[in-house]
């Protein structure tokens, strides 16, 4: 069997890792199964390590973000290569995937929902359009196909996120002289770091050695610079802005938060506190709730309110035996549920399902 994925970019987010994961899945679990990729937009942080698991490469054309001539070339590619299904990640890779599968009769997956948005990006409605025409859907949660209105649909179904835990066995904590905080997340308004800086200004009123360790990169960053001045917080929050690797500033962590004030579909950042053992702060919203079970694996809080971050936060650095516990069961949660070989697999049966061997 032939499978080609497509996706609208790699960069350094949650999505494209998991694409490298199910390629390096694909390649050392399942010989059966052959896999081409291409990317759209080049240049991306994750685009080589993508080609490096695929087992053969498809070059995009392109010279513009909106160039359709993918389409052909997909299909001249299709044709060469005997492909059995195109799987794509992205709007325009959707699209592409569409008329390509129409003009071959190749079977198409689109595994563009990848997140639980309120208000779906004009984007995500192309996507969700192209879904009508696709031979299967993949969310990679329950919440993202009740956002993009496919919870309904036969022909939808979640396969969660997978994590490698053997990449995380030997992960060494980054070095602090102070006890610390860390949020892993680009500063974008898909993270709420402004509320998390109002909620550590309290928690440094009753624990003045801890420190606020934020990584991640993006347009919001100069707005949170601002309010740490503003707070008087810039002896004690550490801004990580250069940093494609997080794990050793989660290892290192005492406690490990993520605000989503819409919600995530299914964080990987949340994936890889539980793989290291941390006690996890979330928002209540979107498809954390499916990793995380209140009081038994994290902390959700339902509101970004400086006092119910604060307290949460507050209550984990106070208990460290209830620290430990939530961590253990979080790490189990992430073996059990959300293991890479379990991913694979799940996508293994639906290429099997939708192409079944002669």
């Amino acid at each position: 069997m032939h499978v080609i994925l497509i996706a609208d970019g790699m960069p350094a987010g949650g999505t494209e890792r998991q694409i490298v994961a199910l390629l390096r899945g694909l390649r050392q679990e399942c010989p059966r199964i052959t896999s081409h990729f291409g990317v759209l937009a080049k240049g991306g942080a994750r685009e080589q390590e993508a080609y490096y698991w695929a087992d053969h490469r498809f070059m995009v054309p392109r010279s513009n973000p909106y160039d359709l001539r993918l389409a052909w070339s997909l299909r001249r590619y299709v044709r060469a290569h005997g492909i059995d299904i195109i799987h794509t990640f992205g709007a325009i890779a959707d699209l592409s995937g569409v008329i390509t599968a129409r003009l071959c009769g190749t079977k198409l997956v689109n595994g563009s929902i990848r997140s639980a948005r309120r208000r779906l990006t004009r984007r995500d409605i192309l996507s969700r359009f192209t879904m009508r025409f696709a031979d299967h859907v993949v969310a990679n949660s329950r919440a993202g196909l009740h956002a993009f209105g496919q919870r309904n649909n036969p022909r939808a179904t979640v396969i969660y996120n997978g994590i490698d835990l053997a990449d995380y066995a030997e992960v060494v904590s980054h070095h602090s002289d102070s006890p610390y905080l860390c949020m892993v997340g680009n500063f974008t308004a898909k993270k709420d770091h402004q509320a998390l800086l109002e909620a550590f200004v309290l928690v440094l009123r009753s624990y003045p050695t801890y420190h606020l360790v934020l990584v991640g990169q993006g347009p919001t960053e100069a707005a949170c610079r601002r309010l740490i001045e503003e707070r008087g917080l810039s002896d004690h929050v550490d801004m990580v802005t250069n940093c494609h690797e997080p794990a050793p500033y989660i290892k290192g962590a005492d406690v490990c938060i993520l605000l989503s004030p819409d919600g995530e579909g299914l964080s990987n950042v949340i994936l890889e506190y539980c793989a290291l053992k941390k006690p996890v702060v979330a928002t209540n919203k979107g498809g954390t709730p499916e990793i995380i079970e209140h009081g038994k694996s994290g902390v959700l809080v339902d509101s970004h309110l400086p006092a119910e971050v604060g307290q949460a936060i507050m209550g984990l650095i106070a208990d460290p035996e209830r620290r430990a516990k939530l961590a253990a069961h979080a790490h189990q949660v992430a073996v059990d549920k959300f293991n890479c070989t379990r991913m694979t697999a799940a996508y293994a049966r639906l290429y099997d399902q939708i192409c079944p061997a002669d």
